[in-house]
């Protein structure tokens, strides 16, 4: 059964969602400040439900960067309001922190590991909805361009090397996460709306992925050796659609912000970022090879969740629904 099945657990989501809308509403910095706590206090909730994975490091570890966070973002708001003073730089650290973005992720794939694939789902897409509808007011406010390129270079190479060398499917979720948040911002520079159309189109495929990954019961490269073949293809199918191969669906946002860079004469970061998503799409293509590999010794005598296959449906019919749309 799936955790968000639980009504207690789709409450503290829906609690998270709604957290989010009042963050993201910006009817003054404090009523922000209160959404980004409901918002903490929310997935805390959700983090100590798991029973199955539960890890009071991880737990501690989220609470002190959280509260870390908050209580500096409270700060330059009591400075902003006070002395009349504006860090935007500061206040975009600030929610980078919360983001879980180079050079502030070391927090990240370590809490990501210790949760279970429905609290990771919670944990690398609704949490992410208050801080980036921040982020863009800030950028919108203060000229932001060389922190953010900073960032998002420094995301992208981060999560292709670390994610180089990973060999459990959590952490490889996590770097996976930050390299499209990369993505994300880079959006951000060229539009206020293109970064949330990105952002859909993560959220669904990544759900997709990792909800299949539980189903199968993966959590390593070695768990690749119990997945049957149809399962293998269709996971197949979804982490090619993650990384962004052309024509699937998660290749259209990727080429609308190449269009975007390319329309702003940025040339550089264009082929900087082309050059870092070729090498991140090898980690994926790993996943991709041990399945391929190790499914053929695999007797085929199963029978495919239907869970599992309506994922897969719905994982093709995004990629015809997004070049329609």
């Amino acid at each position: 059964m799936i955790f968000f099945m639980n009504p207690t657990s789709m409450l503290f989501s829906m609690g998270i969602l709604f957290s989010s809308l009042l963050a993201a509403s910006m009817n003054s910095w404090f009523t922000s400040w209160i959404g980004l706590e409901m918002n903490f206090l929310f997935f805390i909730m959700i983090m100590t439900l798991d029973k199955e994975f539960y890890s009071m490091e991880s737990l501690i570890k989220y609470f002190l960067i959280q509260t870390l966070s908050s209580q500096f973002f409270l700060l330059n708001v009591m400075i902003m309001s006070s002395y009349k003073l504006t860090s935007m730089k500061f206040m975009a650290l600030i929610l980078l922190l919360k983001l879980g973005m180079p050079p502030l992720h070391w927090w990240f794939p370590s809490v990501a590991q210790n949760l279970s694939w429905d609290v990771n789902v919670v944990f690398m897409t609704l949490q992410k909805i208050a801080p980036l509808f921040i982020l863009q007011i800030v950028s919108s406010l203060s000229d932001l361009v060389l922190l953010l390129h900073t960032t998002l270079i420094l995301g992208m190479v981060v999560s292709v090397f670390m994610g180089l060398n990973q060999f459990q499917l959590r952490k490889l979720m996590a770097y996976s996460s930050m390299n499209h948040l990369s993505w994300m911002l880079f959006s951000m520079l060229s539009s206020s709306t293109m970064w949330m159309q990105y952002f859909f189109i993560y959220c669904v495929m990544s759900i997709m992925t990792m909800l299949n990954f539980k189903m199968n019961q993966l959590f390593t490269m070695n768990d690749f050796m119990k997945v049957p073949p149809m399962n293998s293809l269709m996971l197949i199918i979804m982490l090619l659609n993650l990384s962004g191969l052309p024509p699937l669906a998660g290749f259209y946002p990727k080429l609308m912000i190449l269009n975007s860079l390319i329309y702003n004469q940025m040339m550089i970061s264009a082929m900087i970022i082309i050059v870092l998503s070729l090498m991140s799409f090898f980690f994926y293509f790993r996943i991709m090879w041990s399945m391929m590999v190790k499914s053929h010794f695999l007797i085929p005598n199963y029978k495919m969740k239907s869970f599992i296959l309506l994922m897969s449906i719905m994982s093709l019919a995004s990629t015809f629904l997004v070049f329609v749309l």
